[in-house]
């Protein structure tokens, strides 16, 4: 047997030492720490769509009710979306609602005037309004002046006053007014005499031209019958005729006095009426 070279051993020795290396290596394994307290993961699926009765022994994901699969995926694939959540947490947290939000804050109740133009079977009971009170002056209050005015108006006031009840109490008859008045009978004979009296003064320069025409006359009476005024209301276009009538009625007076009943009624008798001047020379008085 021939004795080994140095080059034999130093090959075998090459040898022995990959070997060795090769066991090492493959003995070896390298694994990552999990972080304590860390809890394996279970994929949950919310399942949007209603629940099914019947159920699926090959389900692919847990969700919180049984549902049957639809869709064009050859592979099982997990519903997404693609909003984003206002948080990212790998542990499903119980959510309990804000107390807050369930009810709207007690705010105390405020009074409000609501108007409206419908009826209603309700009705506010307002308070009137205060009547304005008097304000009264005391003479301390008022300057010379001011009294003296007042002083005025006061003297004023009392002599309108005193005017006023001092007037005469007038009874006007008109057309109308005498035939249902009682001073018709008074009015009637005041009629007679006064056409009495201008047809026996009927004017001659009237008679020998012919003129026509009606003057409306305003006579007052007193009670005692004498005449007051004449007043012409009315003109007849001609002055003759206007002036006979006029001195017709001052020729009649004085008339009747009043009846009692007249003299209790009023101080003023006030008749109204027209006289007729004919062609052929008569005059007539009418309402």
């Amino acid at each position: 047997m021939s004795t080994a070279t140095a080059t034999d051993r130093l090959l075998f020795t090459l040898f022995l030492a990959g070997v060795a290396h090769g066991l090492v290596i493959l003995g070896i394994g390298f694994t990552l720490d999990r972080p304590e307290g860390q809890s394996n993961l279970l994929e949950v699926t919310l399942a949007l769509d209603h629940a099914s009765q019947e159920q699926n022994p090959d389900a692919d994901f847990l969700a919180q009710a049984t549902q049957q699969g639809s869709g064009s995926l050859d592979e099982a694939e997990q519903l997404t979306t693609d909003q984003y959540a206002d948080f990212q947490d790998n542990i499903i947290q119980e959510v309990e609602p804000d107390p807050t939000l369930s009810s709207a804050p007690d705010n105390p109740l405020t009074q409000r005037l609501i108007a409206t133009y419908g009826d209603s079977s309700w009705a506010l009971a307002l308070e009137p309004d205060p009547e304005p009170q008097p304000i009264e002056l005391q003479p301390q209050d008022l300057n010379l002046d001011t009294s003296m005015d007042i002083a005025t108006l006061r003297a004023l006031l009392d002599n309108r006053r005193q005017t006023y009840a001092n007037r005469p109490r007038v009874r006007t008859l008109t057309a109308v007014s005498t035939r249902a008045a009682p001073e018709a009978e008074y009015v009637y004979a005041w009629q007679q005499r006064v056409e009495r009296v201008g047809n026996a003064n009927y004017p001659q320069a009237a008679r020998a031209q012919r003129l026509t025409g009606q003057v409306r006359l305003l006579t007052s009476i007193s009670p005692d019958g004498e005449l007051l005024s004449v007043t012409l209301l009315q003109s007849s276009g001609h002055s003759v005729l206007d002036e006979a009538a006029r001195q017709t009625v001052m020729q009649s007076a004085p008339f009747e006095p009043f009846n009692e009943n007249m003299q209790a009624e009023y101080d003023v008798l006030e008749i109204i009426r027209t006289f007729r001047f004919e062609v052929e020379g008569a005059m007539t008085t009418s309402h």
